[in-house]
């Protein structure tokens, strides 16, 4: 049983927080500063402008609150996401219909199918895609787990071929 967490950093979020707040309050200090606008104008570009910055700080309290955990358990890689208290389980891909697990960049050539994306953008790992067979269809994914996570599961996918062919 391989088990690793993947979550946001908090100081990038943070940044990108204070930045989208001080452009708002020089947004509307320009505002402010045009006298020859209308006044109803002038209250509706205010209110946008306080509507975009509420929307921007709750989007970036929930990113805030995602995290990714990947586990291999009994031949099988699971991908929860983690939002607060709340578990959901998003992938459960059996080892052996593992078909490429290797670098995002190199698997783009492979298939252009749809895929869902289990990352934390402000992670410091390397982006990693999975592609697996799921019945008739051809599924990937991409995820954010460390080297070790992904020599790891390569370690179990080698041996679960290697045991299935003898």
């Amino acid at each position: 049983m391989y088990n690793e967490m993947v979550t946001h950093k908090k100081l990038p979020m943070v940044i990108i927080w204070i930045v989208l707040l001080l452009s708002l309050i020089v947004a509307k200090e320009i505002i402010a500063s045009y006298s020859s606008m209308e006044s109803t104008i002038r209250i509706v570009l205010e209110v946008f402008l306080l509507i975009i910055g509420s929307v921007g700080t709750c989007y970036q309290i929930r990113v805030c609150k995602i995290k990714y955990r990947y586990s291999v358990i009994a031949n099988e890689l699971i991908v929860k996401k983690i939002i607060g208290r709340k578990k959901k389980v998003q992938e459960i891909v059996k080892l052996e219909d593992i078909v490429f697990l290797g670098k995002a960049n190199e698997c783009r050539s492979l298939t252009n199918k749809f895929c869902h994306k289990y990352i934390c953008l402000s992670c410091s790992n390397e982006k990693y895609c999975c592609i697996y067979n799921s019945g008739k269809k051809i599924k990937k994914f991409f995820f954010q787990p460390s080297g070790a996570f992904v020599e790891k599961l390569n370690h179990c996918v080698y041996l679960n071929c290697t045991t299935k062919t003898v």
